[in-house]
């Protein structure tokens, strides 16, 4: 379970074990290309001809290595990437439904006046209409800042998957 408050800082973790996890991918992308720069060169040298065979092997063995690292890494990469379209979707769900909200009550308001104008025979400027004017400010404030405390303290269910469950 998270709230709505939290949803913002978990997110912003995320996003900085992403960056992380896209430099060491890049790091270890690199490694191939050192690995087999360093065998071209033991395989070039005369006088190491007698280790070549344990040097292969050594050579062969860090390649496997690499590609079983890569694949970690990669599965990795997957999970923090279904983490972050996760808040990402809670983030947005939180948002559109502000929106909604906010669009009923401006709505509301824009009737109002309308009703007002409709209702009296010359527009004028009067102290009411200021006055009134202010209270559908405040009350558009007090709802914008009510709807928001709202979905900042609701919880919402992080449902573990079966597939995560099975990688163990």
């Amino acid at each position: 379970m998270i709230k709505g408050s939290e949803v913002g800082s978990f997110k912003n973790k995320i996003e900085g074990y992403q960056k992380s996890i896209n430099l060491i991918e890049t790091r270890i992308d690199q490694m191939d290309t050192y690995i087999h720069t360093r065998e071209s060169v033991i395989k070039e040298n005369k006088g190491l001809s007698e280790l070549f065979d344990v040097l292969q092997y050594k050579y062969k063995t860090l390649s496997d290595t690499l590609d079983y690292v890569n694949d970690l890494w990669k599965m990795t990469k997957n999970y923090v990437d279904s983490a972050l379209d996760l808040f990402n979707g809670i983030q947005a769900k939180s948002t559109d439904r502000s929106v909604q909200n906010l669009t009923v009550i401006t709505s509301m308001g824009v009737g109002a006046t309308l009703i007002g104008l409709f209702t009296q025979k010359t527009p004028t400027l009067t102290a009411f209409g200021v006055l009134y004017f202010f209270i559908l400010v405040a009350i558009g404030f007090t709802a914008n800042k009510l709807i928001k405390y709202i979905y900042t303290s609701r919880t919402y269910k992080i449902v573990d998957m079966e597939a995560d469950k099975n990688i163990s």
